[in-house]
């Protein structure tokens, strides 16, 4: 009877990876003295992720470059336009001084590309530089980013004070000397967080803080960590069936592709993938 029951929980824990994928919650059950330990489907495991929009600032944002080729968009291949990787409204929010940028550039031929970033005066709109930084392009398709550098030059971002950043992509260059470009501009904050929730995220491991950032509406923070997931965890099924369902609901599903297989060579990025 016994080696019949056992039988039976193995068949059910096979049937159960077999039928809906996924990894089982764990409970015990006493039998006759003997205790077994039996597994479900875990819903709190495989709950999805729903990103909370912070409300709209009313912010007049560019998150796509159009298509006309009258405005210089001829060293681009048709197909996906140049796009920040923000959500629809071009706004999102952070709690790093020093957060990485993201950014979708298709199939081109362009000369250069540029990233910048103003402080913005909430109440006259005036634009103070903080950081310039020219690209090189590459011809193919794919994600961009870049992280703001942590050095004497650049001053962290400061809390609660609103920042527009932008990237140009340079296509050609004029008979006169000007060039024709495409830009794309979006718009963040930075926040802090009550401490409780700072206390939380430091018991987690990356992948769980997800949903407290999603939460919490911390954009760029969300962004990050999924690329740093991915590019340390490549085959991870689990987290590209997250990310896709994430750009899904801020309307960057054709992207999904291109920002899972980011790279992100950078020493902060190899020391993650070491301790996580």
């Amino acid at each position: 009877m016994r080696k019949q029951l056992i039988s039976k929980i193995y068949l059910s824990l096979i049937l159960s990876w077999l039928i809906f994928g996924l990894p089982a919650a764990v409970y015990a059950v006493n039998f006759r003295g003997q205790n077994f330990i039996l597994s479900s489907a875990g819903s709190k495991q495989n709950s999805r992720i729903k990103f909370k929009k912070p409300p709209s600032r009313g912010l007049p944002a560019k998150r796509e470059a159009g298509g006309t080729r009258r405005y210089g968009s001829s060293c681009f291949t048709p197909g996906t336009t140049l796009t920040l990787l923000l959500p629809e409204d071009g706004f999102g929010l952070t709690t790093s001084a020093y957060p990485r940028f993201f950014w979708y550039v298709p199939a081109n031929t362009a000369q250069r590309v540029e990233f910048s970033l103003y402080r913005v005066n909430r109440k006259t709109q005036a634009k103070q530089l903080v950081y310039k930084q020219s690209l090189q392009p590459t011809q193919e398709a794919k994600v961009e980013s870049i992280e703001l550098p942590k050095n004497r030059q650049v001053s962290p971002l400061k809390i609660n004070q609103l920042y527009q950043w932008s990237v140009t992509v340079f296509c050609t260059q004029q008979n006169d000397g000007s060039e024709v470009s495409r830009t794309v501009e979006g718009w963040l904050e930075r926040i802090t967080l009550p401490q409780n929730i700072v206390r939380k995220l430091q018991t987690l491991s990356p992948k769980n803080r997800l949903a407290v950032y999603a939460e919490r509406g911390l954009w760029f923070d969300l962004l990050s960590t999924l690329a740093q997931l991915h590019y340390c965890r490549p085959s991870d099924v689990s987290l590209s069936n997250m990310t896709a369902d994430i750009f899904e609901q801020v309307e960057l599903s054709e992207l999904t592709q291109s920002f899972t297989t980011t790279k992100l060579n950078s020493l902060s990025t190899k020391h993650f993938c070491i301790n996580h």
